[in-house]
């Protein structure tokens, strides 16, 4: 489905626009399409000038040509701007106008033209991204509604703005009112929506790949915060030194999954309101730190589908790696150097105590049961630990199924059963997975206690542990229940 499909004029973006003209004489009409996750089409009625050979139009590629393009818009007068151009073929014709297309990597959609290319890239002041689907998220309940037998009063006082500072600038969560405007009038009917958005101010200005990667960074938090799916609306950046105001479009994972209400997501924002900021920003520190350790997690989500090999073992990769880049690199100690080195000076062959000391480099490891076993105790939730250790030991077998032998170990199980085993770990180790991930980004261990949250999501991981017999059970006595943790 097409969120901008419209006709206009286009031309090269380095091309000058006479001060008496909108455009320049070496423009071209075409067509733009931007569908919802984010590809950007253009097809031109001709040839973009300079093109000398009719036959160029036939180029296939897959690196940016370098220019950018610049389009005005039929319908509503919007500028357009696509960047990273990539030819996309187009039709020869030697008895009419030959024909151009080209798609784009991202696409600058403003009410206001842009300013030409020059030697310097893009850059940008803040960018905005509005809340939408995640209202309920949000509690956003300003407007009282007083309706009595015949009298009906709306009343709405706005929320404070929220303000933090980070290390990089600043964040706010800024509130409004979408209602008629500022007078006293008589309407047949009245529509008042209460909107929020969230807005990053950096230090400095920064490049677009930079708004990406907040965008991305905001959307990996409201995972982590509302286990939901749901895609974010589009980014609106603002340039550097400009009050002007851009939709940024690109290609993006397109989420089926419907906007959460409240009792869906895993924490709401009124919990965490207070240090939303510090969540931001240990985010941001997180994935700089950890790298795969967070978005391989992150991964797993978004609406994708996946085989369920690749989403065990992706879990675990993830684990491993959060876990390697936690602990840095294992050096032996004293006792166990001591030990390599009594069993060394038993074996008289060089070549062979060579390569045994090649073999024992890597003994001061902890497996990846331990590693497992590790992350996961530090969870503030009711561990019966012979389960848990069980776990991570059967985790780390399937794991070394599916690396070294591509699934089944032993061909004569059944791949039916082995896929079902396979999808209660992942299921399992997802839950754990993301709870560890909010504690390491600051989120407070009572609201990832399902003992003193009872969420939705929640109560729904509590049930995938129960299921792989990894919690005590639920009768039993307090002391008891312990002494197992």
């Amino acid at each position: 489905m097409a969120i901008l499909e419209d006709r206009g004029i286009f031309w090269w973006n380095d091309e000058p626009v006479p001060e008496t003209q909108f455009a320049p004489d070496a423009s071209v009409g075409g067509k733009i399409t931007i569908e919802d996750n984010g590809q950007i089409r253009l097809e031109l009625d001709a040839m973009m000038p300079g093109e000398q050979n009719p036959f160029s139009v036939l180029r296939y590629s897959s690196k940016p040509i370098g220019r950018n393009i610049h389009g005005l818009l039929n319908g509503d007068s919007r500028h357009v701007l696509l960047l990273d151009v990539i030819h996309n073929g187009g039709t020869v014709q030697t008895a009419n106008v030959s024909q151009e297309r080209y798609l784009a990597l991202q696409c600058l959609v403003s009410q206001e033209t842009f300013k030409r290319d020059r030697k310097t890239p893009l850059r940008f002041g803040a960018l905005t991204v509005d809340f939408k689907g995640f209202e309920d998220w949000l509690w956003l309940q300003a407007i009282q509604v007083n309706r009595g037998r015949t009298v009906l009063s709306a009343r709405y006082k706005k929320e404070k703005d929220r303000h933090y500072k980070v290390p990089f600038g600043k964040i706010s969560i800024e509130y409004d009112l979408s209602a008629p405007y500022f007078s006293v009038s008589k309407q047949r009917e009245l529509n008042l929506v209460e909107s929020a958005r969230v807005k990053i101010k950096p230090r400095q200005s920064i490049l677009l790949e930079d708004c990406k990667t907040y965008y991305r960074h905001i959307e990996d938090l409201l995972i982590l915060l509302t286990s939901s799916d749901h895609n974010l609306g589009w980014p609106t950046l603002v340039p550097a030194g400009s009050k002007q105001r851009a939709e940024l479009y690109f290609m993006r994972p397109r989420s089926e999954a419907k906007a959460p209400a409240a009792y869906e997501c895993l924490i709401s924002f009124p919990e965490i309101a207070a240090y939303f900021g510090d969540l931001f920003a240990a985010l941001v520190e997180t994935r700089e730190q950890y790298g795969p350790g967070l978005y391989l997690y992150l991964s797993t989500r978004r609406g994708m589908k996946m085989f369920f090999e690749h989403r065990f073992v992706s879990l675990i990769w993830g684990l491993e790696a959060f876990d390697r880049h936690g602990r840095g690199e294992m050096q032996a100690d004293k006792a166990l150097s001591d030990k390599i080195d009594r069993i060394l000076a038993q074996i008289a062959d060089s070549k062979d105590r060579r390569w045994l000391r090649g073999r024992l480099k890597n003994a001061a490891e902890p497996s990846l049961a331990d590693r497992l076993f590790s992350i996961f105790s530090m969870l503030p939730l009711p561990f019966d630990l012979v389960g848990l250790r069980r776990f991570c030991e059967e985790c780390q077998a399937r794991r070394n199924d599916i690396s070294h032998f591509g699934g089944l170990r032993k061909r004569e199980l059944k791949y039916e059963d082995f896929f079902r085993d396979l999808e209660g770990k992942s299921d399992a180790l997802a839950g754990l997975y993301h709870l560890h991930l909010l504690m390491a980004i600051g989120v407070s261990k009572e609201l990832l206690d399902f003992r003193t949250n009872c969420s939705r999501p929640l109560l729904r991981i509590e049930d995938e542990l129960r299921a792989v017999g990894l919690l005590v059970k639920k009768d039993t006595p307090k002391s008891e229940a312990a002494a197992l943790a």
